[in-house]
């Protein structure tokens, strides 16, 4: 098995342990069924990439399950994975998680 290090700088432990103190504050909330939107700031920061054919990518946005075209602007959520950027807008102003792995952005307040 082979174990990839990246060094960590302060402001992502501080992320961490503020996504880690939300999650634990959720977790215990009575209401916890109903989704919760993403924060509009956490929304605009995500990060634009373009998709390429030639990387080898073979994908598709889980949300509307179109295929990727070379050339399109796409939105990387900070779990790398990627979405039409109007699809995974639409999906976090009802649910902050990721529809594939389920991490959480900061929500609103």
């Amino acid at each position: 098995m082979t174990v990839v290090s990246e060094e960590v700088d302060d402001d992502d432990d501080d992320e961490s342990e503020e996504v880690m103190d939300i999650l634990l504050r959720e977790s215990m909330a009575v209401d916890a069924g109903r989704p919760i939107p993403a924060a509009r700031s956490a929304i605009e920061r995500l990060e634009k990439v373009t998709f390429e054919d030639r990387l080898g990518w073979i994908g598709e946005c889980i949300i509307c399950t179109e295929e990727f075209e070379g050339g399109l602007e796409l939105t990387r959520r900070p779990c790398s994975h990627v979405y039409h950027g109007g699809c995974i807008v639409k999906w976090l102003k009802m649910s902050r998680l990721c529809p594939l792995c389920r991490y959480p952005l900061p929500p609103v307040h």
